[in-house]
């Protein structure tokens, strides 16, 4: 704004000093005619002259004055939407690797509960009660309830970023789990086993098409 200015202020003055001034209209012959070398108070411009010096150089003034304002808004906003990208592709790719985070933490657990309910599966084929199951892989009942809580609570975390019917059938599987008798099972099998592989099959395929290539989501 200040170089603008300072321009214009220069531009007005080199008009005012350049453009030959016109006498005023006068009876009196003896009046000598102005001259551009000699400064004359009884002289003033003309019409044109003074259209020249007043109304056109404030136009030129007012037309510089815009184009810098404009020049300097279009800068601004430029920046503004440079600004606003950024934080959109920052927010894109926390939102990305944290998706990477939750399907990966879901996968590791759902893994831990097939592995627990294979090793019960064949306990309890063999088993004509419950007791007959060993103490070791019954406790593990414990660990699988344990991996399906924490499945629920990672998923809490991904609500927002996970199809809503994936969501909604991870919830009722692990609400499955959660209910699941493995006692029911004693001379047949953990309750459901093969259903319950073919659900976490399902539901891992369903997972890895959500991140698609990891390496390229966590560069």
């Amino acid at each position: 704004m200040n170089g603008t200015t300072t321009f214009a202020c220069f531009a007005l003055l080199a008009a005012a000093a350049l453009i030959p001034a016109t006498p005023a209209y006068s009876q009196d012959e003896d009046v000598d005619p102005c001259s551009l070398t000699r400064f004359d108070p009884d002289c003033s411009p003309s019409g044109w002259v003074s259209f020249i010096i007043g109304d056109v150089t404030l136009a030129l003034f007012i037309a510089m004055m815009i184009f810098y304002l404009q020049k300097r808004t279009t800068s601004r906003l430029a920046d503004a939407i440079m600004f606003v990208q950024r934080v959109l592709k920052n927010e894109e790719e926390s939102k990305r690797r944290q998706l990477v985070f939750v399907t990966q933490s879901l996968k590791n657990y759902f893994s831990g509960i097939l592995m627990i309910a294979g090793l019960m599966n064949r306990a309890l084929v063999d088993a004509k009660t419950y007791e007959d199951v060993p103490l070791t892989i019954r406790d593990k009942k414990e660990f699988m309830i344990n991996m399906a809580n924490h499945s629920n609570d990672t998923l809490s975390l991904a609500v927002h970023i996970l199809d809503p019917v994936l969501t909604e059938q991870i919830r009722r599987f692990i609400s499955t789990i959660e209910t699941t008798s493995p006692e029911s099972g004693v001379g047949k099998g953990f309750p459901r086993y093969d259903a319950i592989k073919k659900e976490i099959a399902s539901i891992t395929a369903k997972l890895d098409a959500c991140v698609g290539r990891e390496n390229e989501i966590l560069k």
